[in-house]
């Protein structure tokens, strides 16, 4: 069976409306599994591919299938049956009637209430319907939100008869429904050859019917008579590629018809979605009719619309194409503008979009010749959504007196005043205020104009005007001032107003060699500007500052810090640090954390850069944040690192040790008393010793005590935090010198010596584990033999030594160690 893919719609549907609430189903199934629950009495399976809907049903089905489990509505039936993103496709070749290839078919006298939710495809087989209703009656409801798909046999409709047969009674209250009829099929109508008493009634949604372009078939209708029966009502849209119904019987109250590419408007339509009406079409709106455009509904055309009634238009009507005829267009005039607003709450005149108080506006769009300005006290919110708008009179975008407005960026703008001192988004008059969401998800790039001094993003203006503020919470923005104008801030002359950064990734560059900061006043401002940095990742770029007031100004700038923000100061001149209680700051290539500081979102260190974690600052990595240090990152002494995130490329230096003591020493072995850290890393301490001061390259270990060591003899022993996956070894402490203890003879404390009898020798001061002997000697330089005795000295330098029976004549006595 060949592939098929539906008709392009020449109707863009964008919006639905909003319909009335659909009560849950009592059963759901999914084809797909075989499984259902709810109502048994709803509907039965037969286990092999068909669900039978019965009298009553109030059913969901959902499931993707394909070679021949289809859905039947039983003789007779009244049911209700949700699709939710249900497939049937690749149905198997039609026995007799074509039952087998049909997905969907209405036996006779059953009448289906037909909800629409998700995507739906009903593709049929040979020689049937994708929705078979011949005689039986056909609902696709108003509260459909989805899209139904269907696809006829040969000589079948998408939906309606089969070949030979004609419709029954099908009626479309709303959803998207496209059909296509195979070879000699109609759309939506009749079969091949079918002749049709039935009707076909479209009170909403959007429809489009079509036939394969082979055959006899029409979009909708049929080609033998009796024709059928077709009202058009209830504003709906409908495109088809031919239609042939009763001309007696038929009505077009109404809609919009599109036949071939030739639309016209029936009676008074209010459209409930966008449209467009592409190149090659056309639309007539008779004398008498109207077509009403409400404040949240665009229609672009790039066709042709012959308007001889009237076009009410609150929301927004868009010409690339031609509209002409004697009729009118009010309120809003059409707009030949390729910048769209969609929302209430503005107007459009003389090339400016005005957003006036209570506004909720989407822009899109490109333009050089228009702008938007937002009235004086005006409380707005304005979407950009893919806004690129450059204006050599004016800013792009610009707030009036004590307007107050939020903007939420998604997908990629700018703004760009090009030839003036204006700012490219212009915040500056009297007390105006800017937000931007941190539910944005887009960016900004916002330029200035480059002749007297425009900031990007500008509060103090151009000129020393009354000031304004802005809070950046989200979003990716880029601000360049031009000739002496700050990237967020004042322009030239200009102060910066109060200026807040608490989230999103801001980018400030200050305009040209005149000396205007990244963020601040802009040069010559005889006024001061406040900038609070609370959180997100800041860059600032300026000649002389990156952060403060313009060269030549007599205003000051405040700088006040205080959150988990990351700043990157780039100027000669390194910010204020006074006002720094919590933050990341980095001058150049030289970075500190001040405070205690969560990273919020990534970090990377330059290969230039060095991080240093100030004495009395904490730094913390949590979870799911990762800290990439291409440069150095070290901890410096009473500062503290958790590391709960991940740290990639180089380690993060290793915390220095304190100096230690000797907990105990003698002949061979030292123990030490263990070392602190200088800064709470959380990192083992290892030591290791040397023979001369100077830290040596092997040797360390994790235990405190050292043995096999030599009597007598002065060591060097160095502390140093252990390395681990976050943290590099840390630099050795100095060398502490401990020198063993001298050995020292043995204290005998006595004896006993009878001539005959056994000597006893208890001595103490002895060498641990050392094996001692008793020698007898005539005077102290000669020995002379007694009976050898000898023993080890225990853990404790403890010795006993018994000798049985010396010789007579010795006289004195000597211990040695062997």
């Amino acid at each position: 069976m060949r592939k098929r893919t539906p008709h392009a719609l020449v109707i863009a549907t964008a919006l639905f409306a909003a319909h009335a609430a659909h009560a849950a189903p009592t059963s759901t199934f999914n084809l797909a599994t075989g499984i259902g629950t709810g109502q048994s009495s709803d509907y039965s399976w037969d286990g092999w591919g068909i669900l039978t809907v019965h009298d009553g049903a109030d059913i969901e089905i959902t499931g993707a299938v394909t070679g021949g489990k289809r859905i039947v509505i039983e003789t007779d039936a009244t049911a209700s049956v949700t699709l939710n993103n249900v497939s049937i496709t690749d149905m198997p070749y039609g026995q007799g009637t074509g039952e087998n290839a049909c997905p969907l078919w209405l036996h006779g006298g059953s009448t289906l209430n037909l909800t629409l939710a998700g995507d739906n495809t009903l593709s049929a087989g040979l020689y049937a319907p994708g929705i078979r209703c011949e005689d039986a009656t056909l609902v696709i409801t108003a509260a459909s939100t989805g899209t139904l798909t269907a696809y006829g046999g040969n000589n079948s409709a998408g939906i309606g008869g089969r070949s030979g047969n004609g419709s029954g009674t099908i009626v479309i209250n709303g959803g998207t429904v496209n059909a296509t009829g195979g070879s000699g099929g109609s759309g939506i109508g009749s079969g091949s050859n079918g002749a049709s008493s039935g009707t076909i009634t479209i009170n909403g949604g959007r429809v489009t019917a079509f036939n394969d372009g082979s055959g006899s078939g029409r979009g909708i209708g049929g080609n033998m008579l009796p024709y059928t029966q077709f009202t058009l009502d209830g504003g709906a849209v409908v495109i088809t590629s031919s239609i042939q119904v009763s001309s007696i019987t038929s009505q077009y109250l109404n809609g919009i018809l599109f036949v071939g590419g030739t639309g016209t408007l029936y009676g008074n339509v209010t459209l409930t979605d966008d449209i467009t009406i592409p190149a090659g079409y056309t639309l007539t709106i008779p004398s008498g009719a109207t077509l009403t455009i409400p404040a949240d509904v665009i229609l672009t055309n790039y066709g042709t619309i012959t308007n001889d009634g009237a076009i009410i238009n609150y929301g927004g009507l868009y010409n690339y194409g031609t509209v002409n005829g004697s009729g009118t267009v009010a309120p809003k005039p059409v707009q030949d503008s390729p910048l769209l607003v969609k929302g209430s709450g503005w107007d459009y005149s003389g090339g400016v979009f005005y957003i006036h108080n209570g506004a909720n506006v989407v822009i899109t769009g490109t333009t050089s010749n228009e702008r938007v300005e937002v009235a004086a006290n005006a409380t707005a919110t304005i979407t950009l959504d893919d806004v690129n708008i450059t204006s050599s009179v004016n800013s792009p975008l610009s707030l009036n007196a004590g307007a107050n407005v939020t903007l939420v960026l998604t997908g990629a703008n700018s703004l760009t005043a090009s030839g003036s001192s204006y700012a490219g988004l212009q915040v500056s008059y009297s007390y105006a205020s800017l937000t931007i969401d941190a539910a944005s998800t887009g960016s900004l790039a916002a330029i200035g104009g480059d002749m007297g001094g425009g900031a990007g993003i500008g509060v103090g203006g151009g000129t020393s005007v009354n000031w304004g503020s802005i809070t950046i919470n989200g979003g990716f923005v880029t601000a360049t001032g031009r000739a002496g104008g700050a990237g967020i801030g004042g322009g030239a002359g200009g102060p910066g107003g109060t200026i807040t950064i608490n989230g999103g990734v801001v980018d400030a560059n200050g305009g040209g060699v005149t000396g205007a900061p990244g963020i601040g006043g802009g040069s010559q401002s005889g006024q001061s500007t406040t900038v609070n940095i609370h959180g997100g990742t800041v860059t600032a770029t300026g000649v002389v500052q990156s952060i403060g007031p313009g060269v030549n100004s007599t205003g000051n700038c405040s700088l006040n810090v205080n959150g988990n923000a990351v700043i990157h100061a780039n100027s000669n001149t390194a910010p204020s640090t006074s006002g720094i209680s919590k933050g990341i700051l980095f001058h150049n290539t030289t970075g500190n954390v001040y405070g205690n500081v969560t990273l919020a979102d990534n970090l990377t260190v330059d290969a230039s850069q060095t991080l240093t974690i100030r004495d009395g600052a904490a730094l913390t990595i949590p979870a799911g944040v990762t800290l990439t240090n291409n440069g150095i990152v070290t901890p410096a002494d009473g500062s503290t690192v958790t590391a709960d995130g991940t740290v990639a490329n180089n380690k993060i230096n290793g915390a220095n040790a304190g100096l230690f003591t000797a907990n105990v020493k003698d002949q061979t072995s030292v123990t030490l008393n263990a070392a602190s850290l200088l800064a709470a890393t959380g990192q083992d301490i290892e030591y290791a010793y040397n023979t001369v001061n100077s830290v040596p390259a092997s040797g360390w270990q994790d235990g405190l005590t050292f043995s096999g060591l030599t009597e007598a003899t002065t060591y060097y022993f160095f502390a140093r935090s252990k390395a681990d996956v976050v943290f590099a070894t840390g630099t050795a402490s100095g060398g502490v010198a401990i020198t063993t203890a001298a050995a020292t003879p043995p204290v005998i404390t006595g004896f006993l010596f009878l001539p005959g009898g056994d000597l006893h020798i208890t001595a103490t001061n002895c060498v641990p584990g050392a094996t001692y002997a008793i020698v007898g000697t005539t005077n102290l330089a000669q020995p002379f033999d007694i009976p050898h005795a000898a023993d080890t000295a225990d853990g404790n330098g403890n010795l006993d030594i018994t000798i049985g029976k010396p010789v007579d004549n010795a006289h004195f006595f000597r211990l040695i160690q062997e």
